[in-house]
């Protein structure tokens, strides 16, 4: 059941964590989708199968080796275990209980919820373990995908309004209103303990791979009321990041052009995109070395 989960065969390009990796920069990558299996992805990887997250509520199951090297899964893997258990006092934080009782679609999206806390925060404290582990690394990439499932499960309650006649019912959307913005609180808190690990302050850039929006058709899909939007969100900041005064137009595909650029790599003949710093109205040229990302021996100047 375990191939219901996104596997590295389904790739049609190495991704940016690869290429990195083979250009000399240590990199590291933590359950990002189609790191299974993990050898030879990344210096360290915890892979897509590190972890019960929304999967479970399907029945799928995982393998057991889900980090590269195979000598740290142990210690990596700890977050994930059972000994850390659920923390309710964090969740209460953002959905207190309320002794309501409630149908089986709110039972489900409340569950959903949990479970999104659940693998973010393990996520988040795995995340701080390998970079504890390994303080020299060039590139950490950290997919915290309970965000979507939370967004699936409680957009009717935050946009009510967006419903017409299905706006859920008024107790339901006192109870689950909030959760949406409690939850960013809790992900604000969680980046910022990641980020204090640090021994000098990197450049970060936040992706989502899609916006959402409300889905009121349940013949175009009956199990959420929140279903992807086009436009989503793509935040770059750091020490090499020119502040912007005004939003840009960016695209998915510039995400691979800022990375490379931010650590001093040309872009691979053919890739699509832009450097998003690059393009800054004014701001000074980054450097960038005639060192390609996707060649095993590169040598930057």
């Amino acid at each position: 059941a375990h191939d219901a989960r996104l596997h590295a065969r389904m790739r049609q390009r190495p991704p940016i964590w690869e290429l990195l990796s083979h250009a000399g920069v240590e990199t590291g990558v933590v359950r990002f989708d189609f790191t299974y299996p993990p050898e030879g992805q990344a210096d360290v990887v915890i892979s897509n199968h590190a972890g019960r997250d929304i999967w479970r509520l399907a029945h799928v199951t995982v393998d057991s080796d889900a980090v590269a090297p195979a000598s740290l899964q142990d210690d990596l893997l700890v977050p994930f275990s059972e000994a850390p258990p659920f923390d309710e006092v964090g969740f209460a934080k953002i959905l207190p209980p309320s002794g309501r009782t409630h149908s089986w679609r709110v039972r489900f999206e409340i569950d959903a919820v949990r479970a999104a806390y659940d693998i973010d925060r393990r996520t988040i404290d795995a995340a701080i373990r390998l970079l504890d582990r390994r303080p020299g690394l060039g590139f950490l990439g950290v997919y915290l995908g309970g965000f979507d499932n939370v967004c699936h499960a409680m957009w009717q309650y935050r946009f009510p309004d967006a419903y017409g006649d299905a706006t859920p019912p008024p107790a339901d959307v006192k109870e689950l209103g909030a959760v949406i913005d409690r939850y960013l609180v809790f992900l604000d808190d969680a980046l910022a303990r990641l980020l204090a690990r640090y021994r000098r302050q990197p450049n970060v850039i936040l992706v989502s791979d899609h916006g959402h929006a409300p889905s009121i058709d349940a013949s175009d899909e009956p199990l959420w009321r929140g279903w992807h939007g086009k436009t989503g969100i793509f935040i770059a900041y750091g020490p090499t990041v020119p502040p912007a005064a005004q939003p840009r137009q960016v695209s998915y595909f510039d995400v691979v052009p800022t990375v490379a650029d931010l650590l001093g790599f040309a872009l691979p003949p053919g890739m699509h995109g832009r450097s998003v710093v690059g393009a800054a109205p004014g701001a000074g040229a980054i450097t960038t070395s005639t060192a390609r990302m996707g060649e095993r021996s590169v040598a930057r100047t």
